[in-house]
C-alpha cells in the first residue's frame, strides 16, 4: 500500500511535469532571471489560463472520473474547453461536474 504521503508527492510530480510541458521553451529576453521568474505561471491553472487559450477547443480526457484527470478536466471545463470525460465509473464530484456544465436541451428527454 501506498502512503498518503507518497500519493500526494507522485501528484505534485505529475502537475510539475504538466506545468513544464505546457510552458514549452522559454523565450529569451533582457529581462533579469529574477523578474522573469516572478512573473512567470507557476501552476497548471496559470499555465492553461494565460499561454494557451482553451475556449471552444475540446477535450477527451481519459480516466478523469477520479484523481488528477479529474482536476484537469474540471481546470479546462472552467476556462471554457469542451471536455468529454472517458472512464468506467464516475465518482460523484465528476458526476456534479457533469452534470453542472452539460447542455440542457428542453426538447430532449
Amino acid at each position: 500500500m501506498t502512503s498518503t504521503d507518497d500519493k500526494s508527492k507522485r501528484r505534485s510530480s505529475v502537475l510539475n511535469k504538466i506545468t513544464s510541458a505546457l510552458k514549452g521553451p522559454q523565450a529569451k529576453t533582457s529581462e533579469s532571471t529574477s523578474d522573469a521568474a516572478s512573473t512567470a505561471p507557476t501552476t497548471a491553472a496559470d499555465v492553461v489560463g494565460k499561454q494557451y487559450d482553451v475556449k471552444g477547443k475540446t477535450a477527451l480526457i481519459t480516466g478523469a472520473g477520479s484523481g488528477i484527470n479529474f482536476c484537469f478536466a474540471k481546470l479546462l471545463v472552467s476556462k471554457g474547453c469542451n471536455v468529454m470525460i472517458a472512464d468506467l465509473v464516475l465518482r460523484p464530484e465528476s458526476q456534479a461536474l457533469v452534470d453542472e456544465y452539460s447542455a440542457k436541451d428542453e426538447s430532449k428527454p
